[in-house]
């Protein structure tokens, strides 16, 4: 189970309008603390960034304005230490894997043209490549962007994208490369290069860049048909199993143990022990009660009764 660190209360040392400071004895002296309070707040989805000073015992939170009525509840889940429960955890695994990021096409894509860029460039500063074999080098680099940019006309004369915009997104990268290596400057187009692959590949490590692809929505549509739900008809009042995508709104159905929650729900009947780090980062179980609500990605740890 959890249990309180120490009798000592957080306090919160300065504030502003989307930031706290927050002291606690134990962010020094209990690693255990240190290192729960750091995983719940990496995982908490809505703040901006954290920093935890152990040699002050402070934690400094950065959060959207509007959701400072979130940060007291979160900071309570903080400062807790962790004792290991191996059957909570068992029951929390799949609510708290972390996405490997080299699983990223972005990254491995951003990655892969910063390695080629990179790797010119430290060739030409150890062997001096000669200007025409360089801009050549550039020429045959710069293929990815010619290949989007016809791929791009192509949609535009399908039809299938918004054709309010003048020109292709592609065609201005197109045209500074082009001006690069036609004036001669071939090394300022390598190091342009390298410089997006970077941030490309910092972008896709803070920011899920695959989200919108093709296979996301198709996961989605799979989902409104392989989930079922308990749904409870109102005459006569029996249970029966109903596809996710089939539930309208204000439909009655039943949670037991060991239940995913896919529908922001309200419980009406019953009570239950559940935990979502999907939504607040935390592991730390707690207790619904009818007039409650639940959120998508809930855990249903113990209980049964109907939302």
């Amino acid at each position: 189970m959890l249990t309180a660190v120490s009798p000592s209360p957080w306090t919160i040392r300065s504030e502003l309008v989307d930031r706290v400071r927050v002291f606690h004895p134990g962010l020094s002296s209990s690693p255990g603390l240190r290192q729960h309070c750091g995983s719940l707040l990496h995982r908490t989805h809505w703040l901006l960034s954290h920093r935890i000073n152990a040699v002050s015992s402070t934690v400094v939170i950065r959060f959207h304005p509007h959701l400072r009525g979130e940060i007291t509840l979160l900071l309570e889940r903080c400062f807790i230490e962790p004792v290991v429960d191996s059957g909570l955890e068992q029951a929390l695994a799949a609510e708290t894997r972390v996405t490997d990021i080299t699983h990223s096409s972005s990254f491995r894509e951003a990655l892969r043209s910063g390695v080629i860029f990179g790797s010119v460039l430290l060739i030409d500063s150890i062997v001096a490549i000669p200007p025409l074999a360089l801009g050549l080098v550039a020429t045959m680099l710069s293929w990815r962007l010619l290949r989007e940019l016809v791929g791009q006309v192509e949609e535009r004369l399908k039809g299938e994208v918004d054709t309010r915009h003048l020109l292709p997104s592609a065609s201005v990268e197109v045209a500074l490369s082009a001006t690069l290596i036609g004036s001669g400057l071939a090394h300022e187009f390598l190091v342009d290069g390298l410089l997006g692959s970077s941030t490309s590949a910092l972008q896709s490590i803070s920011e899920n860049t695959d989200g919108s692809s093709s296979e996301f929505f198709v996961f989605l549509e799979r989902i409104k048909t392989s989930v079922m739900l308990r749904s409870i008809d109102s005459i006569p009042e029996e249970t029966s199993l109903r596809p996710i995508g089939d539930v309208q709104v204000g439909q009655r159905y039943r949670l037991i143990h060991e239940d995913h929650v896919y529908l922001p729900s309200r419980v009406v009947q019953g009570e239950f022990v559940v935990a979502n780090s999907l939504s607040d980062g935390s592991s730390l179980p707690f207790r619904v009660i009818p007039g409650d609500c639940l959120a998508f990605g809930a855990f249903v740890l113990s209980g049964d009764g109907i939302c």
